[in-house]
């Protein structure tokens, strides 16, 4: 389900917890939303976070890999950042 790889993606990217993934998808389940609208709504992820996702989940499905798996590791490295700024 896309659903599931995109939950599973902003986990690699640093952008979700597995606990706030779990949430959002009893959500989606209680409301019949798209996730990615769940997780946004729920605050977990800003929608230009989410944006930035679905282009990377877009560029997996293109057969982009290269150039999803770069945004994937400057997902991790602006997160690795901001836990370092905030020290």
């Amino acid at each position: 389900m896309n659903d599931d790889r995109l939950g599973m993606l902003l986990c690699t990217m640093g952008l979700l917890s597995k606990e706030d993934l779990q949430l959002a998808i009893l959500e989606r389940k209680s409301t019949g939303g798209k996730l990615g609208e769940c997780i946004v709504s729920l605050g977990f992820v800003t929608q230009e976070a989410m944006d930035k996702a679905l282009e990377t989940q877009e560029k997996f499905r293109e057969g982009d890999t290269g150039d999803a798996l770069m945004d994937v590791l400057d997902a991790q490295l602006d997160v690795l950042t901001e836990k370092n700024d905030g020290e």
